[in-house]
C-alpha cells in the first residue's frame, strides 16, 4: 500500500470513527456533518472526498459495526465444541443479544437495520470483509441449507437476521412486546422451524 494511500485511508478511517462517536453521543439526526469535521479535525470539503453525504457516511459506520458485531460473535461460537449449524447460529445470536443488551446505544444508532448491514451490497471481497464473507459461505453451505439454491439460502438467512434485528430493537430499545429474555426463547423456537 502507497503512503498516499495510507494516508488516504487515515483520513477515512477518522472520518469514520468520529462520526460513529457522535452518532452514539448525539443520535443521528443532531449530527451534522460539520461536527464531524471538527471532531475528526478536518476541513468540511475532506469530507466529501470521501463521503457522498452524511447518509453515506452513517450507512458505512452501520456496516462496520454490523460486521464487527457478528465477526466478534462468530469467534465466540466458533470456539464452542457445538457441530450444529442451527445450535451454532443461536450460539452466535445469543452472542449479539448480550452485545446489544450491554450496548444500547449502538443498537439505536443502527436502529433495525441488523440484517441490511450485515448482508447487502456493501460487502464486497475486501481483505476487511474476507472474515464475514468465509462465515457467510460457510453459513449457506450448511446441511439445513442444502436443499435451497445459493441465492434461496441466503434469502432465507437474511430473513431470519432481519426479524432477529427488528425483534432486538424493539424488545431491548422498545421493551415491546417484551424484554428480550422474555422473547428469546420464541424467537430461537422460529429459527429452528425455519431451519428444519
Amino acid at each position: 500500500m502507497s503512503v498516499l494511500h495510507q494516508k488516504k485511508e487515515k483520513k477515512r478511517n477518522s472520518l469514520l470513527e468520529a462520526a460513529h462517536e457522535l452518532f452514539l453521543e448525539r443520535g443521528q439526526e443532531a449530527t451534522s456533518v460539520d461536527s464531524i469535521v471538527e471532531r475528526a479535525r478536518m476541513a468540511k470539503g475532506t469530507f466529501y472526498l470521501y463521503f457522498k453525504n452524511k447518509d453515506a457516511l452513517l450507512s458505512e459506520v452501520i456496516y462496520r459495526l454490523g460486521r464487527n458485531i457478528v465477526l466478534e460473535a462468530a469467534a465466540a461460537e466458533d470456539v464452542r465444541a457445538e457441530q450444529d449449524f442451527v445450535e451454532k447460529l443461536l450460539l452466535l445470536l445469543e452472542h449479539v443479544i448480550e452485545h446489544f443488551k450491554e450496548n444500547p446505544a449502538e443498537l439505536r444508532m443502527m436502529e433495525k437495520n441488523f440484517s441490511w448491514s450485515l448482508i447487502r451490497e456493501k460487502l464486497q471481497s475486501a481483505e476487511e470483509d474476507a472474515p464475514l464473507l468465509e462465515k457467510l459461505n460457510a453459513w449457506v453451505q450448511s446441511p439445513c441449507l442444502a436443499k435451497y439454491s445459493r441465492e434461496e439460502s441466503l434469502r432465507i438467512l437474511y430473513a431470519i437476521f432481519e426479524m432477529f434485528g427488528s425483534l432486538c430493537y424493539s424488545c431491548i430499545i422498545e421493551r415491546q412486546p417484551v424484554d428480550i429474555d422474555e422473547m428469546k426463547g420464541t424467537l430461537f423456537l422460529l429459527i429452528r422451524k425455519m431451519l428444519a
